[in-house]
């Protein structure tokens, strides 16, 4: 990823990008999707597994028509369970299928999902493999995940400190550290997704480096997330057109 790119990506911080004609160059539109645990109710002679099994198969039925390009649980003990990553452009598709989902409509799920502007290529490698090896059993990798949040009622972002973000993403894209990275719409205070490759000490010391955290205006919040191997690409460069 060229700086340059990088900083056109960095402007969205404060602007309506969703707004926009086109994704920048090497970048596309998807709904990103946070899956957490509630407290539902067994419908009438299911069983817990019943429905975990019916969950994994809706989530297969969806990958297998397009409309899933990346999913998995993750690794630690909070109310987020899993993450799933859906195609942009399928919208009223996808949320219906997840409302027709056994754990979500049983009340054991609930589906949080909004627009995520990342590279383009998730999913891609892993479904050509699939395809020549539909046999082989996934092998999963575990990766890092960062939800970096916006702290409400806190000053704007400085020109210095985008500058300097921009600098940190390029320097650890670079450093094979980081897989894939982008902003999150929608009105939440959820604002960048970055899924590292580093482990869990190296991520929370990247995180807590990122300019935003140590300026007090933005906090990040890691888990692990287990992902198929092949699904997200390794790293992402975007040349200028």
């Amino acid at each position: 990823m060229t700086t340059r790119t990088l900083a056109a990506i960095a402007t969205v911080l404060g602007a309506a990008w969703w707004a926009r004609a086109q994704d920048p160059a090497g970048f596309t539109t998807y709904l990103i999707g946070f899956m957490t645990q509630a407290e539902g109710r067994l419908p009438d002679g299911s069983t817990q597994p019943q429905l975990q099994k019916a969950h994994v198969a809706n989530l297969d039925a969806m990958w297998k028509e397009g409309l899933l390009v990346a999913s998995g649980p993750i690794g630690d003990t909070g109310d987020l369970r899993g993450v799933v990553i859906f195609r942009g452009d399928r919208r009223a598709a996808v949320e219906a299928r997840v409302a027709e989902d056994p754990l979500v409509k049983a009340g054991f799920l609930q589906v949080s999902m909004g627009p995520w502007l990342a590279p383009v290529g998730i999913g891609d490698e892993y479904k050509k493999w699939a395809a020549t090896n539909p046999s082989v059993l996934d092998r999963m990798r575990t990766y890092q995940l960062v939800l970096l949040k916006t702290i409400w009622g806190a000053a704007r972002l400085t020109e210095d400190e985008q500058r300097t973000f921009v600098q940190q993403i390029d320097q650890t894209v670079k450093a094979g550290k980081l897989a894939v990275a982008g902003p999150v719409s929608e009105g939440s205070d959820l604002a960048w997704v970055l899924v590292f490759t580093a482990d869990a000490a190296e991520a929370d010391a990247l995180a807590a480096s990122i300019s935003f955290v140590r300026a007090g205006k933005m906090v990040a919040e890691r888990h692990p997330w287990m992902v198929a191997e092949g699904v997200l690409p390794a790293g992402f460069k975007v040349p200028m057109p």
